[in-house]
């Protein structure tokens, strides 16, 4: 099946992969070890829609529309 016209062609090489998956070894165990406690809150109010902390986090920015929703 043809590509989409928005996708990235071309090879990436060995090191490349050697780079992206030390950084990605290094975030897992920041994240397993909880090194990094607290994080900015976006001020995104979409972003959050993502967010697995959603429904715990104090700093959350409100949609406009929930702002002065009852």
């Amino acid at each position: 099946s043809p590509s989409p016209p928005h996708a990235t062609k071309g090879l990436i090489g060995v090191d490349e992969l050697e780079a992206a998956r030390r950084r990605m070894i290094e975030l897992a165990r920041i994240l397993s070890d909880d090194a990094e406690a607290t994080f900015p809150a976006t001020d995104d109010p979409e972003a959050c829609a993502y967010c697995t902390y959603l429904n715990a986090c104090r700093d959350r920015p409100r949609r406009r529309e929930d702002r002065f929703a009852r």
